[in-house]
């Protein structure tokens, strides 16, 4: 599919993509940290620390339509994933994060077929394969070497929490240490983000969540399902919900 039902996410999303349509130079560059999100969201949203993948993309989708009401025809962005797929649920802000990194370091606003691709798919019975794939500056085999490393090794202070570590964290504290992202480079020239995680519905966390009596909505807690054992938890710095 390439279209997906836009979702409301608070009056802050409508004000935002009028002035990005109508009134760009009023809009900071600093707005792409996603900050206009987190500003006045849906109550009954706010909370939700597992979405179903619906609502991470459709949101992903409203984000998207920002920068490109900003940049017009010098990006485009396409979505491939298995309808099946849709069914299952996934860590909140997962994709904002990746196309925040994207404008910050892939795109070049001197071209003018700038593209994103977001692809889903069952890697196995057990787990599920996501791709976020540009053909923005890309890097060099060292650099993604290097980069794939700094990801792996583990936040000491602030100044190591970076987008791309800081997401792998909270795929291997919520999902297990056998999750996680790494980067790859692509035969367009840009990157790939590829992300593993386990297969997991809404309903599912749910009723794990209940059996643990977990206080769902606590922004400094991170549900972990690791070793094979869904129930654990950590405490880990999380944005605040977009959502």
């Amino acid at each position: 599919f390439s279209v997906l039902p836009g979702q409301q996410s608070g009056n802050s999303l409508e004000v935002a993509f009028f002035l990005f349509k109508f009134h760009p130079r009023m809009v900071p560059d600093d707005i792409f940290t996603g900050s206009i999100f987190y500003f006045s969201p849906d109550t009954d949203q706010m909370i939700k620390t597992f979405v179903t993948f619906r609502e991470e993309l459709a949101f992903s989708k409203k984000y998207l339509s920002l920068l490109i009401a900003r940049y017009g025809d010098l990006v485009s962005f396409r979505y491939d994933f298995d309808s099946a797929l849709l069914n299952y649920g996934i860590i909140r802000n997962v994709f904002q994060l990746l196309i925040e990194n994207y404008f910050v370091h892939g795109f070049d606003a001197n071209r003018p077929d700038n593209e994103i691709e977001f692809m889903g798919t069952f890697l196995d019975e057990d787990n599920i394969q996501l791709l976020v794939k540009d053909n923005g500056y890309g890097m060099t085999e060292e650099e993604v070497v290097v980069l794939n490393q700094k990801i792996e090794e583990p936040i000491r202070h602030s100044r190591e929490n970076f987008g791309l570590k800081n997401l792998n964290q909270r795929l291997k504290l919520f999902y297990g240490p056998s999750y996680g992202l790494h980067i790859e480079k692509n035969e367009s020239g840009g990157i790939t983000v590829f992300i593993k995680i386990r297969k997991m519905t809404v309903e599912e966390y749910e009723e794990n969540r209940k059996q643990l009596r977990e206080p769902e909505g606590d922004p400094g807690s991170r549900y972990v399902p690791s070793s094979g054992a869904i129930g654990q938890f950590q405490d880990f710095i999380n944005p605040p919900p977009p959502y």
